[in-house]
This record gives C-alpha cells, sequence and structure tokens, in this order.
C-alpha cells in the first residue's frame, strides 16, 4: 500500500492510499466442454407444494 494524497488518480476512494497487486503466480488451463442431461428430482423429495403443510 502506497500512502498518496487524496483525490490523485488511483487513490482507493479519496483516503489517501493506492494499493498495487503484484501477481506472483498465473495459472491457465483448458476446459473440458460442459454438457447435462435433463434435471430431474431426487426419488425421494417431498412434492412441491405453494400451500403450508397442514398441522
Amino acid at each position: 500500500m502506497e500512502w498518496t494524497s487524496v483525490g490523485i488518480p488511483g487513490d482507493d476512494d479519496r483516503t489517501g492510499r493506492r494499493v498495487h497487486f503484484i501477481p506472483q503466480q498465473v495459472a491457465s488451463a483448458r476446459f473440458l466442454a460442459v454438457h447435462a442431461g435433463t434435471a430431474t428430482a431426487a426419488p425421494d423429495n417431498p412434492p412441491l407444494t405453494d400451500r403450508p403443510a397442514a398441522g
């Protein structure tokens, strides 16, 4: 972090500080294609309803 004059370009919300980020590692990857079938509810889930449960 660097203390600077308030309001200069790069100032963090007019606080008088400027933050410098220095990456130490860069990662990259080749992503695989994503495919999904039809989504279905688990067989043990209760049915969906808009009414509150009777109690």
